[in-house]
């Protein structure tokens, strides 16, 4: 009974070869066809190139005079850093005005005077119609009914008053709070003339600098990332199913100056359904992530390069 281990190398343009170990007499390299009676090659011509993972085209969020270019091409960058900036004149202005109201609000929500005004307006016109209504007890008519309505009249004023100043401190709250809404817009219309980076990467291309316009939606510059690459391949039909690949471990093979090779881990992450031309069946794509790693501050994997594959089918 045999015992096989098998691998399929992608690259070269890419390559696909199955690696057979027997115990009997066949051949370290080729694949044995039943159908003939002999071994046949087993190196597959195609195509193989390697992208960047994240490559993205960087657009304001709103239309504008740009003001700051801070990044220029072949500057790394951070996630969330500050890559350029829009002029921000009339939402700083906002933001201004939006604060100063906020802090005005805020001032007649802890206002508590006409509260205790009227509290004691109302303790005052109280104690005048109480004395009022004691005298004419002692003394029926010496004060005028008239004069007495007009004092509880008073101190239902007052009470009314009371009312009204708790209730003005209560919406002075939502005021507050709207004004706060107002800072909070006028803060996000300034962050929205803020071009970000999405990711850590390389400024690559800039396409517009200070003291031009920004439509809505042009883009401003462009960012890579090659972090984590993806190397994209066909894979002989004749030879391997789909779901013989799917998922698999990979390794990637890179040739540098002078002839030296690197080698970086990864796995496949996409097979197409769909055949294209070549080979006696026809070829489906695949595509691998792989991890990356920098030599001297250069990635050792770029765009462009054809490396050779290895999948790990077993």
């Amino acid at each position: 009974m045999h015992s096989f281990i098998k691998r399929l190398f992608v690259g070269a343009g890419l390559v696909a070869s199955l690696t057979m170990t027997a115990a009997c007499s066949l051949a370290q390299t080729g694949r044995y066809d039943p159908a003939e009676g002999r071994q046949q090659p087993n190196v597959i011509p195609a195509t193989a190139r390697a992208v960047p993972g994240r490559d993205i085209q960087i657009a304001a969020q709103d239309a504008g005079l740009l003001k700051e270019l801070i990044a220029v091409r072949g500057s790394r960058v951070k996630k969330g850093q500050v890559l350029a900036r829009l002029n921000d004149d009339q939402p700083q202005m906002s933001l201004k005005i939006a604060d100063a109201k906020l802090q005005k609000a805020e001032k007649e929500e802890t206002n508590d005077v006409p509260i205790r005004y009227a509290r004691e307006t109302e303790k005052v016109n109280a104690s005048k119609l109480k004395k009022a209504e004691e005298i004419n007890q002692r003394a029926p008519g010496a004060i005028p009914e008239a004069e007495v309505e007009t004092l509880r009249l008073t101190v239902s004023q007052a009470k009314l008053q009371v009312e009204n100043a708790e209730k003005n401190k209560f919406l002075a709250g939502f005021e507050v709070a709207v004004q706060k809404a107002e800072v909070q817009a006028a803060n996000n219309a300034i962050e929205e003339r803020k071009v970000k980076a999405e990711f850590d990467g390389m400024v690559e291309e800039v396409y517009l600098y200070p003291g031009q316009w920004v439509e809505l939606g042009r883009p401003i510059l462009r960012l890579t990332s090659l972090v984590e690459m993806v190397v994209e391949g066909d894979v002989e039909a004749s030879a391997y199913d789909p779901q013989d690949v799917a998922g698999k471990e990979v390794t990637v093979e890179v040739t540098l100056a002078r002839g030296r090779k690197e080698s970086l881990p990864g796995k496949i992450v996409y097979v197409s359904n769909r055949l294209v031309s070549g080979g006696t069946q026809g070829r489906y794509h695949v595509m691998a992530k792989v991890k990356n790693r920098q030599e001297g501050g250069f990635w050792l994997l770029r765009p462009g390069m054809l490396p050779m594959m290895t999948i790990h089918v077993d």
